[in-house]
């Protein structure tokens, strides 16, 4: 289930998301944007923890949601590593890992039930993965994405 990344109060408020997803009697995987769709500086500003505060709101409504669960999985950051996302890490290797750092730190500061997924994406890469990965600490599952097309 993917939540909304318009601006930063969509993605501290993901509740119109939820309530979309609830109507299903099963856990969610949940895809929360890094960052916004629209804001250059957003990265580096989450690199540098200006944006925690957010990160907690979408982590409590997040963690209330289906609390039967023993574990809550959040892929972050997904295909870092094209240049079609706003937290693409190509050139910005660094600030990418501190921001997804913050990310799952202010998650894990609301609940210890939350997972996290470092997703790569296949082919079409614009920066070396091994460069962008935040450690085993802020890691639980390694994922790919990659689309299969006919014409290939």
């Amino acid at each position: 289930g993917f939540t909304g990344g318009i601006g930063w109060a969509e993605i501290g408020d993901p509740g119109w998301f939820i309530e979309l997803w609830s109507r299903i009697d099963r856990p969610v995987f949940w895809s929360v944007p890094l960052v916004p769709a629209r804001d250059r500086r957003a990265l580096d500003d989450a690199a540098n923890g200006i944006h925690n505060a957010v990160y907690k709101r979408a982590a409590r409504k997040l963690a209330a949601f289906r609390p039967q669960d023993d574990r809550v999985f959040i892929r972050t950051g997904w295909e870092f590593n094209g240049d079609w996302f706003p937290w693409s890490a190509a050139g910005r290797e660094r600030a990418f890992v501190n921001a997804f750092r913050q990310f799952v730190d202010s998650f894990r500061s609301v609940s210890d039930r939350f997972r996290f997924e470092w997703n790569v994406n296949m082919g079409a890469s614009k920066t070396d993965p091994e460069r962008c990965y935040p450690g085993d600490a802020h890691v639980d599952v390694v994922g790919m994405d990659f689309y299969w097309h006919l014409q290939y």
